[in-house]
């Protein structure tokens, strides 16, 4: 039996229900899957969204040294398998290891995971020549989305290396709860509300965020904002009226908030949040920013959400005249349920396990 390992610098719990797919998936084909993964930092810890625990036997924890940002993971006989994919980190040693280890011993193959460049990042900086340079000598390249795969290709990457993911999360129980909730919950007269869901940190601009949801409150176009989530920025939150702070919420507390709502406002960085604003077929309101995660690609201005200027006048303009016209709310929700359907978690699983193996088969030929 062949055997594979993801390595995972920290394990996020909205990647378990994807990796118990793909652990069975692969097991039905023949091939052993592994996941490794680190314990989160302090900083990781604020997020709330971490295991700190191997959640099932196909897991181990393991060790990592660092130095300021640099970090080997601490991995024990990598020769063992046959694949082993990780993360697209300049930042994490173990990674220079494999690729030199690839070279000079032939075992194991390895594949990159991640966004292509760093999306936060200046692209001609030295960091992403690494990355450019790393992903060249790499044997597969599984990437996030199209356009990732796209700057994989145009950068040397040969095409029938690559899988695209379209990365994407279990929604499937949030869409159930949030469904129940909206059919059982008594309906009551009153103002829309707004909901940011997400960590609380400098590139999810939450400056424009709340500006614009007290301008919105202020001229009676919503009745409050909810924020889920935790950060370094927390604290920085105001006392107010229109402010609904709930802190980092799952399960169903998660999905009350999504019934509540009548659409999510996140001005900043947009990632996987993305897909929970369309299970619950709420139009997904953001600005037009470079710091992006690569899930924006989903994003389909006029179709299921918006894409603005970040301008508070102008988020708040547009906020107002999409709450204000049921038929357009009506025409966005329904793009929102689309995309839901069209990104989801089974077929990234399928995606990723076909390119394994592809991967090793090439590896068998060669």
């Amino acid at each position: 039996m062949q055997r594979v390992l993801i390595l995972q610098h920290v394990l996020k719990t909205y990647r378990l229900a994807l990796f118990e797919q793909m652990h069975r998936q692969l097991a039905e084909q023949g091939i052993e899957l592994h996941i490794a993964f680190a314990s989160p930092d302090a900083v990781e810890k604020t997020k709330g969204d971490n295991c700190e625990q191997p959640p099932a036997s196909y897991y181990s924890l393991i060790k990592t040294w660092q130095w300021r940002r640099l970090t080997w993971h601490v991995m024990s006989q990598p020769g063992s398998y046959d694949l082993i994919i990780v993360e697209q980190a300049n930042r994490h040693l173990f990674n220079h290891y494999l690729m030199l280890r690839r070279v000079f011993a032939g075992r194991p193959k390895l594949a990159l995971w991640g966004h292509g460049y760093d999306h936060q990042g200046h692209k001609k900086s030295w960091r992403q020549r690494i990355k450019r340079y790393l992903m060249g000598g790499a044997d597969w390249f599984f990437a996030y989305t199209a356009p990732v795969a796209e700057y994989a290709r145009s950068h040397g990457m040969a095409a029938e290396a690559i899988t695209t993911l379209n990365n994407s999360i279990d929604t499937r129980v949030l869409a159930g709860q949030v469904y129940e909730y909206r059919r059982t919950s008594a309906k009551t007269e009153g103002l829309p509300v707004l909901l940011y869901c997400g960590a609380l940190y400098q590139h999810k601009r939450l400056d424009l965020l709340l500006q614009s949801a007290q301008k919105l409150y202020q001229r009676g176009s919503i009745s409050k904002l909810i924020i889920l989530g935790a950060g370094p920025l927390q604290d920085t939150l105001p006392a107010a009226d229109w402010l609904d702070y709930r802190g980092p919420c799952f399960g169903e507390d998660k999905a009350r908030a999504y019934a509540e709502a009548s659409l999510v406002l996140n001005p900043g960085l947009t990632g996987l949040a993305i897909l929970d604003a369309f299970a619950a077929g709420l139009p997904y309101i953001t600005c037009d920013l470079p710091v992006h995660s690569p899930e924006i690609a989903y994003l389909e201005d006029g179709v299921n959400g918006l894409l603005l200027p970040p301008l508070i006048d102008h988020i708040v303009c547009s906020v107002a005249a999409v709450l204000a016209d049921s038929a357009e709310m009506q025409r966005l929700s329904q793009g929102a349920l689309t995309a839901s359907r069209q990104y989801s978690l089974q077929a990234m699983s399928t995606a990723f396990c076909n390119g394994i193996r592809q991967c090793l088969s090439t590896q068998e030929a060669g």
